[in-house]
């Protein structure tokens, strides 16, 4: 008997990972791709975080198909989900389980029966059942329990819409306080925004409008003919509303130059970005027929936590945010299989399930959440309880499924940042390319290390300033170091220095008084091409796109080389046409004297890199422009000088130089396109003769 339960225990102990990796593999087979992006804005799959569990029909509720679903409303406290069932002008009731409690179809006003007509949706505040009768331009108020009348609020006076306009209420949602927020067709000022007794207060969050250069442009000259027949650029109304436990609205807008999903304060004021950008779902791109097109939301829904849902018609897919507007990540598709939806209408989150409305179809289909899903809800749950412990330990768990999810690894190393780990976070952020994030992480480092080793940095600095200028002072006196100076090539070498802030004395020395020499420009070139390639590779991730050492070091310094080459080309070609007194070799040694700044400031700059952070980038950042500009007005001179010329002369010269760079450079790409396509045409011959032959 005791054999017998032992081996039952292994066949069951055996069978659970083969149950666990059963459900991971029914997870992930889903007819759609989830996903997130990288901030380097490119889509990184992940693990499915919500799965297809079942698609309703009318049928499923004992009723006849339904048609033209316009919204999904759950109301958490009761326990009821409501469709508006707009094409068969009824709204159906169910419970968290979608299974039916009752058809509304209207309501008994003063002893007369009343219908709905396209009810488009539905919102529960305070016991209260709101409905936006759109068909019959009203919104009425009954009793959550008994359904019966309490109010009915028709259109509200509103000087700035003329008495022909056809009220149709459409999405409306009540804020704590009972103020209603409704979006109507054909009203673009924003959202109508009505007190308790439906008396209208003003419009609230009208998008704003930008117009690009060309439009204020062509304003500006058109007649005003023209301009009262230009179509006006006005704001598109919003398609969504939906409101948090705190008040904020969130709206959506199919608006060119309109943030897609808005969050609004009490004042109108959209407070939802991320990184600069305002949440666009997958923005914009190409799709199959090579043509642009962007997300479309129709719908949103709100978590308790602040997490939010938009439903993108475009590509049939929900997209979920956090309350600062991070893009945690996507999933859905479009089709007509179990999980795609074929023209999705309205989305609603049922306590840890998403349900979605196919408004073609008249069908609702109902996600559930995976492992992975619930993890990272979790992760952020725990978070906004102020657990960061709990929250660092989900985070860790949705990373071990998913090394490549960046958001995870963003709002993770974020995490670690605020619990003081820069030390820790900083090469997180560095990977990921959170150069903001990384910024601050390597702020909260370098003050740490200040602060524990101040006592021997200030004392250190001080001795290397002494002993810098002692040396500068006393070692000239040296007298390895006078000997040193007196050989030739260091004393042209050396000449750099005085050409750098003497230019029209230092180069017209370098050619007629032997100063230079091509061997002193030979060094130059030398150390610019070596410090360039110690900045490239070396510079701070932080004042560079790439991580240190990543790049190809050939490539980079080909693009320094070349522009180099064909400037000493391209002038000796023209200034030998405009009588220049200088020969190629006097243009190479003049050109290689110009880089002086660049070799003199590159340690310095290359130094601060590894110091300074974002904030301070505006110091390095100046640093270097003036080292380019100082080498570029270095070559303008050295140019002047070499060739003997006016400034005047000079500057046409210039013009000319660069004119003659990039038709050298559209010559060699012409070239190398003749020569590939003949080296194709070779080929071509070549395999047809040898079909021909075998």
């Amino acid at each position: 008997m005791k054999k017998w339960w032992a081996c039952a225990v292994a066949l069951l102990l055996a069978a659970a990972p083969l149950c666990v990796s059963a459900k991971e593999d029914a997870d992930n087979s889903v007819p759609y791709d989830s996903y997130a992006y990288n901030l380097q804005s490119e889509p990184v799959s992940i693990p499915a975080p919500y799965v297809p569990e079942r698609v309703y029909v009318g049928g499923d509720f004992g009723l006849e198909p339904m048609k033209d679903i316009a919204d999904i409303y759950y109301d958490a406290e009761s326990g009821s989900v409501y469709i508006c069932d707009s094409g068969n002008d009824r709204i159906v009731v169910l419970d968290a389980a979608f299974t039916t409690r009752s058809v509304l179809d209207g309501f008994d006003n003063g002893g007369e029966r009343e219908g709905f007509s396209e009810p488009s949706s539905v919102f529960v505040r305070g016991g209260r059942l709101y409905i936006c009768d759109t068909g019959n331009a009203r919104i009425v108020c009954l009793d959550e329990k008994d359904h019966t009348l309490l109010r009915i609020f028709p259109r509200p006076a509103v000087a700035l819409l003329e008495a022909e306009y056809l009220y149709a209420p459409s999405k409306l949602v009540v804020d704590p306080a009972g103020r209603m927020y409704v979006t109507a067709r054909g009203i673009n000022q924003g959202l109508l925004q009505l007190d308790e007794n439906g008396a209208f207060i003003g419009f609230m969050g009208a998008p704003d409008v930008h117009l690009d250069f060309w439009d204020i442009l062509w304003r500006s000259v058109a007649t005003q003919e023209q301009r009262e027949n230009m179509a006006q650029a006005v704001p598109t109304e919003y398609t969504s509303i939906a409101v948090d436990d705190k008040g904020f609205i969130f709206a959506t807008s199919m608006s060119e130059g309109v943030a897609p999903i808005s969050k609004l304060n009490g004042q109108g004021e959209n407070v939802v970005h991320f990184l600069d950008e305002t949440p666009s779902g997958d923005g914009v791109y190409i799709d199959a027929l090579g043509e642009k097109a962007s997300s479309k939301f129709v719908d949103i829904a709100v978590r308790d936590d602040g997490i939010y849902l938009a439903l993108d018609s475009t590509r049939s897919r929900l997209f979920a945010y956090d309350g600062n507007g991070t893009m945690l990540y996507a999933f859905g598709g479009a089709g007509t299989q179990q999980g795609t939806t074929y023209s999705p209408s309205a989305v609603e989150i049922v306590g840890n399930r998403v349900a979605v409305a196919d408004k073609t179809n008249g069908s609702v289909t109902l996600y559930r959440r995976t492992a992975f899903g619930e993890q990272v809800d979790e992760a952020l749950h725990a978070y906004s309880r102020g657990e960061t412990g709990l929250s660092r330990e989900k985070w860790e768990t949705v990373l071990r499924q998913a090394p490549q999810y960046t958001v995870g690894q963003l709002l993770y190393a974020r995490l670690v940042l605020q619990e003081g780990d820069p030390q820790t976070a900083l090469p997180l952020l560095k990977r990921i390319g959170a150069r903001e994030y990384a910024s601050q992480a390597y702020r909260e480092l370098r003050s740490g290390y200040i602060r524990q080793h101040f006592y021997w940095l200030l004392p250190l600095a001080l001795a290397a300033l002494v002993g810098l200028i002692v040396l500068l002072v006393k070692g000239r006196r040296l007298a390895v170091v006078r000997r040193v100076g007196n050989i030739p090539l260091v004393k042209q070498v050396r000449y750099a220095g005085y050409a750098m802030v003497h230019p029209f004395d230092g180069f017209w020395d370098i050619k007629r008084e032997g100063r230079g020499s091509l061997p002193g420009a030979l060094i130059w070139y030398g150390l610019f091409f070596l410090l360039y390639a110690m900045r490239v590779q070396f510079t701070s991730y932080l004042f560079t796109d790439r991580e240190a050492g990543a790049s190809s070091l050939l490539p980079e310094l080909l693009k320094i080389a070349l522009p180099l080459l064909l400037w000493c080309l391209s002038n000796w070609c023209f200034t030998t046409l405009m009588d220049g007194k200088g020969t190629i070799k006097d243009i190479a040694v003049a050109t290689g004297y110009a880089l002086a700044p660049y070799v003199c400031m590159s340690l310095p700059l290359l130094a601060l890199s590894h110091v300074l952070t974002l904030e301070e980038a505006v110091i390095y950042h100046t640093l270097d422009g003036i080292t380019i500009v100082w080498v570029l007005a270095l070559l303008v001179f050295s140019t002047m000088m070499t060739h003997d010329y006016s400034f005047g002369k000079t500057l046409l010269t210039v013009c000319l130089i660069v004119v003659g760079i990039l038709l050298i450079l559209f010559i060699a790409l012409l070239f190398l396109n003749i020569v590939q396509q003949v080296v194709t045409y070779g080929q071509d011959i070549y395999q047809e003769i040898a079909f021909r032959m075998y």
